[in-house]
């Protein structure tokens, strides 16, 4: 689940200044302002991601979606520097994220 109000912020990626997003799209998001990122492929070990870095997980259980209520965010994606081993906020995409969000 994509908590969307954690969600990176549109004004943050490299091509925010020329990317245009259908107008008719954005007024329809819950958070026109904000992206859910798609990372970029990256070959590591998945013990390696689970005990590197920062997770934050929510359980909800499966009968009981009153706590959570369904919004689209538009996607981006990031890349991937191998020699500095950093991550950038690459590019917007014309593509938006079914989520259930927590109310």
């Amino acid at each position: 689940m994509v908590n969307m109000r954690d969600g990176e912020k549109a004004r943050d990626f490299d091509d925010f200044k020329k990317f245009k997003f259908p107008d008719v799209v954005k007024s329809q998001l819950s958070f026109p302002d904000l992206v859910v990122v798609r990372p970029a492929f990256l070959e590591m070990d998945f013990s390696t991601f689970m005990i590197s870095g920062k997770k934050q997980l929510f359980i909800y259980e499966p009968h009981d979606n009153t706590k959570l209520y369904e919004a689209h965010i538009q996607e981006a994606s990031l890349d991937f520097n191998p020699t500095s081993k950093k991550f950038r906020r690459k590019k917007l995409l014309e593509s938006t994220f079914n989520g259930h969000v927590p109310c």
